[in-house]
């Protein structure tokens, strides 16, 4: 799904290239709504252990604010991702939401540079079948953000690149067998870096495209006096691509 989607995502570039016009490009907010999909690969290390393991997702995305599209001042953008994967009994859920807001300055009469703060909210469940047991992994991680971003706007299209750290705080892990609790652990605080690059095209059409391509890191590690259980630790790492309309 992922090649699939990175594919449309380039054949969208070139197709929309040619439709550049020469008015100026809308500074108005606009929304964004599309389809994604997803890489991830999981290494558990530490205290013995070595894992390494990997699950594709598929899902929708929906951002609105003024990244994309404005001049110098105030940036600001609101979002939502819904994925989700299966590999035979094993299956990925996660939800995200996230605002950030900032301040753009001009490099010149084209090319803008961005400070970026913002939080959210990650929640991810994974869930797998052993015998007659139903196990299911719930966590839940609130997050502070930095980021530095460039933009440079066409005629009637928008590169923007982005690259910052995601601050998880007060993240926990619920453990179920059958749909009951069992145990709820809390995971340290984790600095995890993400990047981007997001490309809007055709703003001045009838149709404009969003199109995107992002890694995120992700680090698990439970917050605990246990020495050996301190040690263990499972990095996610996220490569995903998307596309859409903007409107």
């Amino acid at each position: 799904m992922l090649t699939q989607l990175i594919s449309k995502s380039a054949a969208v570039a070139l197709i929309a290239m040619p439709l550049l016009a020469t008015a100026a490009p809308s500074s108005e907010p606009i929304s964004q709504f599309g389809i994604l999909g997803t890489y991830n690969r999981f290494n558990l290390k530490g205290a013995g252990l070595s894992e390494t393991d990997s699950l594709p997702e598929g899902g929708l995305f929906y951002n609105f604010g003024n990244k994309m599209t404005a001049g110098p001042g105030l940036i600001y953008q609101a979002g939502i991702d819904l994925k989700s994967g299966k590999d035979k009994d094993d299956r990925l859920k996660d939800f995200q939401g996230d605002v950030d807001i900032g301040w753009r300055m001009a490099l010149g009469d084209r090319d803008f540079l961005d400070v970026i703060g913002g939080g959210g909210y990650g929640r991810t469940r994974y869930t797998s079948h052993i015998d007659r047991y139903e196990i299911s992994l719930l966590g839940r991680s609130p997050f502070l953000k930095a980021a530095m971003g460039y933009t440079h706007h066409f005629d009637s299209a928008s590169v923007r690149l982005e690259a910052g750290v995601r601050r998880t705080t007060e993240s926990d892990l619920k453990l179920k067998v059958n749909g009951m609790d069992i145990a709820t652990a809390d995971l340290k605080d984790r600095t995890n870096p993400y990047a981007e690059a997001n490309f809007l095209f055709n703003t001045q059409g009838a149709l404009s495209i969003a199109a995107g391509v992002y890694y995120s890191q992700t680090g698990y590690q439970l917050n605990t006096n246990n020495d050996l259980a301190r040690k263990v630790q499972l990095q996610r790492d996220e490569l995903g691509a998307k596309v859409g309309i903007a409107f």
